[in-house]
């Protein structure tokens, strides 16, 4: 898993593009939410770079800091000045190991403690790539209960074990970066198994309401009772004629 200061986009540059392919006309009634969702990953990616950017501005002044207590331990006059760099040596050679089988890579460590729970609601997959290039980097992120949380990014590992739930595609937005010309795409994937399972409707079919369903069972029970043959045993008495 990715550690907690890794950039989300690269750079503060990148922003939504305004495509006419985010504009739908139809009625979505889930649009407010997954708008909702998308500005949350957006605030999440800024909080994370803002982060970034701060370890990177210390650990460069820690750098900078340790350079000038070398160069004084060191005795030169300028601190600011370049210290010249040791003479190389040969790397030692290295040893000759026979190499072993590669470790299975879904071992029981590695799939423990997966963020894909099936409470989790939908999963944001961001593509990366440098304009119209090849894709270089997909990453997943499991959206939080509380919208204004942390967003927890899920492991490829994890995703392969437990993301089949999320293969289907909701939303889609697209970022991108002018000063690195660095395109992302964010695709929403919402959690089938938190949908109810409905019959997929089809033209000129009727599908009966439940309260119409309970009437014909009414009126075969009534049937049964006044000792008329119901349509299961007038159908076996057909068969046997």
């Amino acid at each position: 898993m990715a550690s907690f200061s890794q950039r989300i986009f690269c750079c503060k540059a990148a922003g939504p593009v305004p495509i006419a392919g985010n504009v739908k006309l139809h009625n979505d009634p889930n649009r407010e939410i997954h708008d909702a969702i998308f500005r949350s990953f957006i605030a999440f990616a800024i909080r994370r770079q803002e982060l970034a950017d701060s370890v990177e501005e210390a650990a460069k002044q820690r750098k900078q800091e340790s350079a000038r207590l070398l160069a004084l331990i060191s005795g030169i006059a300028n601190p600011d000045s370049k210290i010249p760099p040791p003479p190389a040596t040969p790397p030692p050679p290295a040893p000759r190991i026979l190499q072993s089988a590669p470790a299975p890579i879904f071992t029981f460590e590695a799939l423990k403690n997966n963020p894909l729970t099936p409470q989790v609601h939908y999963v944001i997959h961001l593509t990366s790539r440098v304009n119209f290039g090849p894709v270089y980097s997909h990453r997943y992120f499991a959206c939080p209960w509380d919208l204004r949380h942390d967003w927890i990014e899920v492991s490829l590992i994890h995703w392969f074990a437990e993301g089949e739930p999320f293969k289907m595609k909701a939303e889609k937005w697209d970022v991108k970066c002018e000063k690195d010309e660095h395109f992302f795409r964010l695709t929403l994937r919402p959690n089938l198994a938190m949908r109810p399972v409905a019959p997929t409707p089809v033209a000129g079919v009727h599908y009966p309401h439940p309260s119409e369903v309970q009437e014909v069972l009414d009126q075969r029970s009534q049937q049964d009772q006044h000792g008329q043959p119901s349509y299961e045993q007038w159908s076996h008495r057909q068969q046997g004629q």
